[in-house]
């Protein structure tokens, strides 16, 4: 089984792309954390991967709320190679990436993590 879930989460749902061996049977089951990049077809790749290993793979988008992932592109990644636009790229990522770093956004993803361990429990 292959799907993408909202797992309950106060009034915004955590979107999350699930897969599983066997429907409706139990499985060992991982919460897999996504890169800067958001949930792509790397981080679905891996779960499918994890999948065909026997585990229920469960990625939720942590920084869907943030939308930091549609500020940050394959292309970003690739000048942060350019030494001619290192500087300028990390001064952007900085201001990106800045709402991550408030102990408000760790405990609210704690929170969105823990509402991900709850759903794999039922």
């Amino acid at each position: 089984m292959i799907a993408d879930l909202k797992i309950p989460f106060d009034i915004n749902p955590v979107p999350a792309y699930y897969t599983e061996p066997e429907l409706g049977s139990k499985h060992p089951a991982i919460i897999l954390i996504h890169e800067i990049w958001g949930v792509n077809d790397h981080m679905k790749d891996v779960a499918s991967r994890l999948m065909q290993q026997g585990y229920a793979v469960l990625v939720p988008d942590l920084l869907y709320d943030t939308n930091i992932s549609e500020k940050v592109s394959a292309e970003v990644f690739d000048d942060f190679k350019n030494p001619d636009k290192r500087d300028e790229v990390q001064i952007k990522m900085r201001e990106v990436f800045a709402p991550v770093h408030s102990p408000e956004f760790a405990q609210e993803t704690i929170a969105k993590l823990q509402a991900c361990f709850t759903y794999l429990q039922q």
